[in-house]
């Protein structure tokens, strides 16, 4: 492939505006990732638990799992968008009904052992 084959690049944002966004100081940092409750590369499941659990997206996530168990359909595919680490439909994949999921991430980086944890937590 040469160059003349990539599609060109696209700059939504100067270094400007993106310096003044207080967030963009912390993406893709990993010692800020670390900080976060759903850190569990380090084995650490608990935080990232409670977290699931008191902002009530565990709540939601089993809405969601029941309604696709409930569905008549066979070979459903989901997609996480703009999911973070994916956890959800990495959970929601293993679902009889479910033929397959689009995830952002690897299944081996944290959203697996958050399957994992889930799957302990029940």
């Amino acid at each position: 492939m040469t160059d003349n084959n990539l599609s060109p690049v696209v700059q939504w944002l100067t270094d400007d505006e993106l310096a003044a966004i207080y967030s963009s100081t912390y993406w893709d940092n990993l010692e800020e990732e670390k900080k976060k409750e759903w850190w569990v590369a380090d084995g650490d499941y608990d935080g990232c638990m409670r977290y699931l659990d008191n902002s009530g997206l565990l709540d939601q996530y089993r809405i969601a799992e029941k309604y696709l168990c409930d569905m008549d359909g066979v070979n459903l595919q989901i997609a996480d968008l703009a999911a973070g680490i994916d956890w959800s439909s990495s959970l929601l994949s293993r679902l009889e009904n479910v033929s397959m999921g689009s995830f952002g991430g690897d299944i081996k980086t944290p959203c697996y052992h958050t399957i994992q944890a889930c799957s302990k937590y029940g």
